[in-house]
């Protein structure tokens, strides 16, 4: 009995982490919540953080419904594969999103549990509480996104929250 219990609370928490996916690619609003996702371009893999709906005005260019860009959204997820970028031009425009991996912060914090992350930036109505820079800001959403845990910015102070 007590094996089964722990498969149904495993089985729901997967499945709710895939909903939480689901609802922060389909937002596209004003502020919506950040992406961390792997860039590919010129045989080069770059990780990149920026909001939603920047990266789907950036990349669309009236090719893509909002339906076919959930679906890669989706396909990028599941395989862990970068987008792969032809243009130089957007490129160059998402050039300004790059994470640094080898900075202090991401090596600190890279093999650190999602609930500890949350814990060390967050204080409890899980609104940022440690004083970051822009680079340090993008990296604790790319660590926290990999860990499932998607958050948002507040206009007025500028903190991440996780919503």
């Amino acid at each position: 009995m007590r094996y089964k219990l722990f498969f149904i609370v495993i089985i729901n928490f997967v499945l709710m982490s895939c909903n939480d996916y689901k609802k922060v690619i389909k937002d596209f609003g004003l502020h919506s919540y950040y992406l961390a996702i792997n860039v590919k371009f010129e045989n080069r893999i770059v990780p990149i953080v920026l909001e939603n709906s920047d990266f789907y005005t950036l990349i669309n260019g009236d090719t893509l419904s909002e339906k076919d860009y959930v679906t890669m959204l989706e396909n990028l997820s599941d395989k862990m594969n970068p987008y792969e970028i032809e243009n130089v031009e957007l490129a160059n425009k998402l050039k300004e999103y790059k994470v640094d991996i080898c900075g202090d912060l991401f090596e600190q914090y890279v093999d650190i549990k999602g609930s500890d992350l949350v814990k060390t930036f967050f204080d409890e109505n899980q609104v940022q509480q440690k004083k970051l820079n822009i680079e340090q800001k993008k990296t604790v959403i790319y660590l926290l996104f990999r860990n499932n845990i998607f958050v948002k910015v507040d206009d007025e102070t500028g903190l991440l929250y996780i919503p």
